[in-house]
């Protein structure tokens, strides 16, 4: 039944709702006095300047657009006292009901003890309607005069359930569980008990523990708002992800972390490309001491940070209607003892645990969900690499060095890729395909390359029949395997041991490894087919998906941009996190697809957590091919005119145990 009169006063509000000049934030700072006890850092009046991200709750309950607001945050930022803020405001402008709830009554009666009735009593314009004896103010619900709050606990609202309310604040949202009863929880409640009041507002808050959570799902299909702040070296405006937080560079000579090197020297890194890459830009180094100046405010609203909606639809979880959301972590905080290097002191701690103890981190530190597998490179990632490109299918923009070819073998197809290199390891993916037969695959290999642009070389000097130089072909899974067996004839066979325009052996089985596996990045392996010997190659499938998914592919836009610095001032070099991968004109959805498909995740290793890559769970056929070729690339580099970059030249410490020997890719004659 509706409360009419609850409706009229909704009506009234939506009506005349008063608008303060300077917001609830000024309001709040000329209206509220907070106790030693209530803030053991700055009693006084108000300061929204001291926790300024919660000025967003302050612009919902003025935003006309929105209903609801869900606030995934971080443990320690300020937001219960931001709710109780805007309860103050809301009380002292409205005749409406307020329902305040958090998961527990016990501390519900506790904070209504402690926080609610002493701010009540602290606002000027509240004196008037306290009641004259302080027995109307209990714990569960206070009474004041043409108005009521009501309290309650999560898993006790029969008090609150034949209530209306124009203002709804929830807090500890990810701890309200379903009633064993099986209807629906707390949430569900409390949003009834706004349906029939207009323009009411309900405000919501969680740390989410996962990614079904309550508070996350809430999220998830809201605005998705986040706080952007700018760079103090280029002022492009970012949220600082904690992706982009670096301290591994504070380690010792044995490779454990400095405790206070990371204390002292953990930091953010800028998201533009040119910033990241310029040296007079400190590398985008974004410090501890630039957090005042990007979240500075004057007059209550922020001078260079903002607020912006992520959400516009743009995956499955659309944003609903009048509904805002907000994720907020520490990294933002201002408290002394909250520093960046707090963080990663604590990101170190709990990554040595894993599990809980680094869900339970991301939750308290950051307000998200720990995700623990992560897919790495999404479909719009893979198609930039052919952005700009000028070449098709079997054709190449330049002459290369070396041209790699690897076969993955299925159950009823063999799909391969070509991949061409320059002496820098620039690469090119030149083709790609499927067959159905092991003899396919030598036309396939065979098939000369159209080179687009010979440079200087004079065409009468231009070789025709520029091909595949070498071919692996992945064996699968070891002796006593079929498949295995039949890949290892097929290298062994006559045509496979000389290439038809350099002789030698040039079809070899290769295998992705890890672990205690291999010694090496690349190993040389022997392999015998009745009496003919030739050798098997084993890679760290670790190593080359790191450097295909995370650096080719992951940064390439820092690629590219650090390229086209060097090609405006030549004399200027900058390291680059891997040499450039191109893909050519129109790739197909299957190839783009299998180039997404692999996942890392945190796993022990050796006793000791560290992110591997495991086995997918889609088809990443084509994402094996040309993970191979890098590796045979990586084998062979030195042989076609690879260099070590100048800044970082090789050390014989720095140099892969692989290095230590002299490897060639045998041509052995029949």
């Amino acid at each position: 039944m509706i409360d009419l009169t609850e409706w009229g006063r909704g009506l009234l509000g939506r009506v005349i709702r008063p608008r303060p000049k300077g917001g609830i934030a000024k309001w709040g700072h000329e209206n509220i006095a907070l106790s030693s006890e209530e803030s053991a850092g700055a009693p006084g009046p108000y300061r929204v300047e001291l926790e300024p991200w919660t000025s967003i709750v302050f612009k919902f309950i003025e935003d006309p657009r929105y209903d609801l607001l869900y606030v995934a945050k971080a443990s320690r930022m300020g937001f219960t006292l931001a709710f109780f803020v805007a309860m103050m405001w809301w009380l002292t402008h409205f005749g409406t009901n307020i329902i305040f709830a958090i998961d527990k009554s016990k501390e519900v009666k506790r904070i209504a003890r402690k926080r609610i009735i002493p701010l009540i009593k602290s606002v000027r314009a509240l004196r008037d309607v306290l009641p004259s004896n302080d027995r109307a103010l209990t714990t569960e619900t206070l009474y004041l005069k043409g108005k009521t709050v009501f309290l309650a606990g999560a898993q006790s609202l029969s008090q609150v359930l034949n209530k209306t309310a124009s203002l709804i604040c929830a807090d500890e949202l990810d701890q309200f569980e379903n009633f064993k009863s099986g209807e629906i929880n707390a949430h569900g409640h409390l949003l009834d008990r706004m349906m029939d009041v207009l323009n009411a507002k309900g405000i919501f808050g969680g740390k989410p523990r996962n990614e079904e959570d309550i508070t996350w799902q809430e999220y998830l299909t809201g605005t998705r708002h986040q706080l952007f702040v700018p760079c103090p070296h280029c002022e492009t405006m970012q949220v600082l992800d904690p992706k982009n937080m670096r301290y591994d560079h504070c380690r010792t000579e044995d490779g454990d972390y400095d405790g206070d090197r990371v204390a002292n020297d953990a930091f953010w890194q800028c998201i533009n490309p040119e910033c990241r890459l310029d040296p007079a830009r400190h590398h985008g180094r974004i410090d501890e001491k630039h957090k005042l100046w990007m979240l500075e405010m004057k007059d209550h609203e922020f001078v260079r940070a903002e607020f912006r909606q992520t959400n516009f639809g743009q995956d499955d979880d659309k944003p609903e209607p009048r509904k805002m959301s907000v994720q907020i972590g520490q990294q933002y905080s201002l408290r002394p003892k909250l520093t960046w290097g707090a963080i990663a002191l604590h990101w170190i701690k709990a990554s040595k645990k894993g599990g809980t103890e680094l869900a339970h981190f991301y939750r308290t530190r950051f307000g998200m969900p720990y995700r623990q597998k992560q897919t790495i490179i999404k479909g719009e990632m893979v198609k930039a690499l052919a952005k700009g490109s000028v070449y098709r299918h079997g054709e190449c923009p330049v002459l290369p060095c070396f041209v790699a070819m690897a076969v993955d073998v299925q159950e009823l197809v063999k799909k391969w890729s070509k991949v061409a290199f320059l002496p820098s390891g620039e690469a090119f993916i030149i083709d790609y395909g499927e067959c159905l037969a092991f003899e396919d695959l030598y036309e396939i290999a065979e098939k000369p390359i159209k080179i687009l642009d010979w440079g200087d070389i004079p065409e009468s000097e231009r070789d025709p029949h520029i091909m595949v130089n070498f071919v692996w072909i992945d064996e699968g899974n070891g002796d006593g395997d079929q498949s295995t067996k039949d890949v290892r004839d097929f290298c062994a066979r006559p045509r496979s041991r000389n290439h038809p325009l350099h002789g030698g052996h040039w079809i070899y089985p290769c295998k992705g490894a890890g672990g205690l596996q291999i010694k090496g990045v690349v190993d040389e392996r022997d392999r015998k087919v009745d009496s003919y010997e030739f050798k098997c190659y084993h890679l760290s499938h670790n190593e080359f998906a790191t450097e295909l998914y995370l650096q080719r592919i992951g940064q390439h836009e820092e690629i590219c941009a650090a390229m086209e610095i060097m090609a405006r001032s030549p004399h200027k070099r900058l390291p680059l996190p891997a040499p450039r991968l191109w893909l050519m004109k129109n790739p197909d959805d299957e190839f783009i697809a299998e180039l997404c498909a692999e996942k890392r995740q945190l796993k022990k290793v050796r006793g000791r957590l560290r992110w591997v890559w495991v086995d997918p769970t889609e088809k990443n056929d084509y994402g094996d091919t040309v993970k191979y070729c890098l590796a045979m690339w990586y084998f062979i580099r030195e042989l076609y005119g690879w260099e070590a970059p100048d800044d970082e030249p090789e050390t014989d410490a720095s140099k892969p145990a692989q290095k230590e020997r002299e490897y060639i890719l045998h041509r052995d004659e029949d």
